[in-house]
């Protein structure tokens, strides 16, 4: 196996040179097409190509397309595929605990339940704590 490089290899880099050079001939032809005078064309022997008026169709229809894709069918195609609203698999999937999964509070030592029960975040006024004595948050919702 070779080294690995940011590089390309040299047949993908012979593939871009030309894919580079037939998109600079595609833009000056489609150019030439649109804005040269058909009668010139028709004079140089060109004439099993289009009216220039479709120069301007191509690209328009190309781009309705591209709007009614984006607007209608690929939101369509979401909610096609997304669950319906009352589905309980919106609000839950495999991970969440059930309430038979959170442990019983007999299970829990008498210090556990007033640090669970007294020592919590809160926004509001708290007083003291004591290791000996617990005492509750006070509140002040003034």
């Amino acid at each position: 196996m070779g080294e690995h490089t940011p590089a390309p290899s040299p047949g993908r880099s012979y593939y871009g040179f030309a894919l580079y050079l037939l998109g600079w001939a595609g833009i000056i032809s489609y150019l030439a097409w649109a804005l040269i005078p058909h009668s010139y064309l028709a004079a140089l022997g060109l004439t099993y190509i289009p009216q220039p008026y479709w120069a301007l169709a191509f690209p328009s229809v190309i781009i309705t397309l591209v709007l009614i894709f984006v607007f209608f069918i690929y939101p369509s195609l979401n909610l096609i595929l997304a669950l319906p609203p009352h589905d309980i698999r919106n609000i839950t999937d495999n991970m969440a605990m059930r309430e038979e999964d959170y442990p019983r509070v007999e299970e829990y030592a008498n210090k556990s339940i007033k640090l669970i029960l007294y020592v919590t975040h809160s926004f509001a006024f708290m007083s003291t704590f004591k290791l000996n004595n617990v005492v509750p948050y006070v509140y002040f919702m003034g």
